[in-house]
């Protein structure tokens, strides 16, 4: 089990599981980079420092949450949690190894395809 630092980064569609991911986490540090399309659709979660993203209109699904990630400092040590549309999940998870992170602690999961109904 990691006890470090962890980083959660996901569009919309990760929401429910980063809600569950934050009940777990037992007051660990952690920050989430959170991309919404709109402005009401954030909300509170427990145990986490929450950055939350507006997506500006027109731009595709995890674009903002990618361009603050490649600007932010990202700890080698954390173990990252990326969650969302199939096209930034690999750059967001490439960007983690080029700073440092280890492979073994990232997990990405792409749960949709911009364009694609399936």
């Amino acid at each position: 089990m990691h006890t470090g630092p962890v980083l959660v980064i996901a569009d919309e569609s990760g929401l429910p599981g980063i809600e569950g991911i934050a009940n777990t986490l037992e007051g660990r540090a952690a920050t989430d980079l959170l991309e919404v399309p709109h402005a009401a659709d954030q909300r509170a979660l427990p145990a986490a420092d929450a950055r939350w993203l507006v997506r500006e209109d027109g731009r595709p699904a995890g674009s903002a949450a990618l361009d603050t990630l490649r600007t932010a400092r990202v700890d080698p040590a954390a173990y990252v949690y990326v969650v969302g549309e199939a096209s930034y999940t690999p750059a967001t998870r490439a960007h983690c190894l080029s700073v440092g992170v280890p492979q073994a602690r990232i997990d990405f999961c792409t749960y949709w395809r911009s364009g694609r109904s399936r």
